[in-house]
Order: structure tokens, then sequence, then C-alpha cells
């Protein structure tokens, strides 16, 4: 089949030296409605008149109305490639270079009789003003974008999007580029399943590769509407969004997701998933220099795990309060807290044991025997009496 070059609209107007001062002072010399008096007169040669009249009464309600005719011009046109190409720009969030955009026009489900490129359309709407170029693109003006999005059916809108997506996803562009522009175009064409599953698979190889920008803006999209997903998957959104700001070293995004993924699991039975995010969100505060903070959220554990007699839980909460104490000089909890989890965890498994010997050998090379020998015999009967309630809670 021989594809055929509709013929476009012009909106050329021989305007004669009086005409034009006379849409220059109804229009106010701006350049939008300028271009929309010219585009109607073009076809309308001897409305001037009434124009000006229209405008002078109420330059925003001629205006308004005026580009709505010229919309339904362009719309009886057959085919109308000029209102086309509105519909496609009005789905475009962004600014997108003509090349862009006429890759993405090519992927649209147009029959033989529609151009194959959109250069000349595009020229074709710049002359009044319909689009709008700079260093970062084109762009659809924001008053025939508000148009044609209040006539658009769904469908129309998900077509546009969905072809906006496709190209993307098949451009050349790197993974880290593409990727994240045909997600969001893929969600905002309403096929929020498609554009979680692309989101879930590029999102965890992002974050292989290092490409946490990337991954981010991917779980961040998609969190953007949280409330229609099960708990479950929100809670695994949040905890990938956290791991990703921790590695961005946004460490208060990090702990916000954190603490949302406790407050998630907190309402479920699945104890040891919410104590395991409650252990990560206590050791960033930590890092942020919190330590209140995260030895509350340490301490909210460890009587958890003491509540549910696991003792490698108690083992391990213990030796991180002692580490903590120790990075604030507080010597003598840092002594009892590593001397308690060594003496637990002799009924515990060997890797267990090892940690805590390791724990307790650091300790005697930062402080000398005789100094750990002093803080031992300060906190020991304490640490006794909680060793002997942990082993009859058992």
């Amino acid at each position: 089949m021989t594809t055929t070059l509709v013929p476009l609209r012009t909106f050329e107007v021989d305007f004669d030296p009086d005409a034009k001062e006379l849409l220059l002072q109804f229009t106010r010399n701006d350049p939008f409605a300028i271009g929309v008096c010219t585009a109607y007169l073009s076809e309308h040669p001897d409305s001037i008149l009434d124009l000006a009249q229209a405008f002078e009464q109420d330059f925003e309600s001629a205006l308004s109305s005026l580009v709505e005719r010229v919309l339904q011009m362009l719309l009886s046109d057959s085919p109308p490639v000029l209102y086309a190409t509105c519909v496609l720009l009005s789905q475009c969030d962004e600014a997108f270079s003509e090349k862009i955009l006429d890759g993405i026009w090519k992927g649209m489900p147009w029959d033989a009789t529609y151009p194959p490129s959109l250069s000349l359309v595009l020229q074709t709407l710049a002359r009044v003003s319909f689009v709008q170029s700079d260093a970062s693109g084109i762009t659809l003006h924001e008053r025939i974008k508000r148009s044609i999005l209040w006539k658009l059916s769904d469908e129309d809108k998900q077509s546009a999007c969905v072809s906006i997506s496709n190209y993307f996803a098949q451009s050349k562009l790197p993974d880290e580029e593409k990727i994240p522009k045909a997600h969001y175009y893929l969600k905002k064409a309403g096929l929020v399943r498609e554009a979680l599953q692309l989101s879930i698979a590029y999102s965890t190889a992002f974050v292989k590769e290092g490409k946490y920008a990337a991954a981010r803006t991917l779980i961040s999209n998609e969190l953007s509407d949280s409330s229609r997903f099960e708990r479950e998957l929100r809670v695994f959104l949040l905890h990938q969004l956290s791991v990703i700001d921790f590695n961005l070293q946004r460490f208060d995004n990090a702990i916000a997701s954190l603490q949302q993924v406790v407050q998630e699991l907190s309402q479920t039975d699945n104890v040891a998933g919410k104590l395991a995010a409650q252990s990560q969100l206590a050791n960033l505060y930590a890092m942020r220099g919190d330590f209140n903070a995260a030895r509350r959220e340490f301490e909210s554990v460890l009587s958890e795990h003491e509540t549910h007699h696991n003792l490698s839980g108690v083992v391990a909460t213990c030796a991180q309060l002692g580490m903590m104490a120790f990075e604030q000089k507080d010597l003598p909890l840092a002594v009892e807290k590593f001397y308690i989890a060594k003496t637990l965890a002799s009924t515990l498994s060997d890797s267990e044991k090892q940690i805590c010997r390791l724990n307790w050998d650091y300790l005697h090379s930062e402080l000398g025997e005789a100094r750990l020998n002093e803080l031992l015999l300060l906190v020991k009967p304490n640490a006794d009496a909680y060793i002997q309630r942990i082993h009859k809670r058992k």
C-alpha cells in the first residue's frame, strides 16, 4: 500500500496592513491569541470584525470559545492529523524532542492515510502557537491541552500513553533512562499490573547494578498510590525503597519507609518480619546519630524476643545494644550487654558463640584486662540476675 501524504491546513492569511493592525490590537499582541485567530480566519476570512468585537467585550471568554472552534476545525479533517497530534502531545507530561515525538508517532496505530513523519505537522501547529519549543523539547500549549483532555475518552488516552511507553521500552536509550519513562506512561495508561511487574523486575536489577536513582524512581512511582496494594506487596515495596534510600544516603527517607514497614507489620502476625524491620530501623537511627531513638527500638525488640522466648534474638539484640553503648562511650552498659550476650550464647550455635566471643575479645583489646574486669565486677550482679530471669522463661 502506498502511503498518502495528507494535505495539512496551513493557517495562512493574507492580512492587509489595517487588518493586521486590528488583529494585533484586539489580541493584545499575545502570540497564542494571534495564532488561534489566524487559524480561524484562514477559513473564515470575513470574521475579523466579529472577532474584534468579541475579544474587546471579554478577552478570556472569546479566546476560550475560539480555541474550541479551531479544535473542531481540526477534528473535521479526514483524517484529523493535527487534532491527533494534539491528542498525542496532551499525554506527554514532559517536553520531548522532535525526534522522540516522531518515533512515538510512528508507533501509533495509524493507517496509511496518516503522514509517516511529524515534522510538517509540528511546524503547522507551531505557526499558530499550539505547540511550544525550547531547549528541553516540544510541548502542547496548556490551554489546548486542557481543552483536549476535557474531550478525550479513556481509550484514546490509553492508546497514546501505551505508544509513548512502547517507544521508550524499545528505544536504544540506557535502561536506567528509558525504563522509568516506559513505566510512568504504562502506569498512566491504566495498565497497573503490567507497570508493577516492570517496576519490580527492573528495580531489583537496578539495585544489583548500583543504579539506585533509577530504581528509586520506579518504586516511588508505584508507591504514589500504595493504598491499592495488598499489605504484603506494600511492605515489600516500602522495604525495597528503604534499601535504595540507604544506598543513596537518604537516611531520613529510608527511616520513614522503615517506620511504615514496622507499622504495617505490627498489624499482622508476622512477628519475625516486624522485629527484623525494627532492628534495621534502630540501626538506621544509630547511623543518623539518634541514639535515644535507636535504643528505644532495640529495647522494644529485646522485650518481644524475651516474651517469645527467642534466645537467639535476645543475644543478638543485647550485642547490638552493647555495641551502640560502646560507641557512645557508656562503658558499663557496653560491658553488661556484651557479657549477657556471651553468657547466653553458650547454648546457641557455634557461629553465634563465635560472634559473641569476638565482641568480648574486642572489648578486651580496647579496654585492657584490668579495666574490663573492673567494669565487669560493677555490672555483673545486674547482668547475672537478667540471665537467670531469661533462663527461667525458657
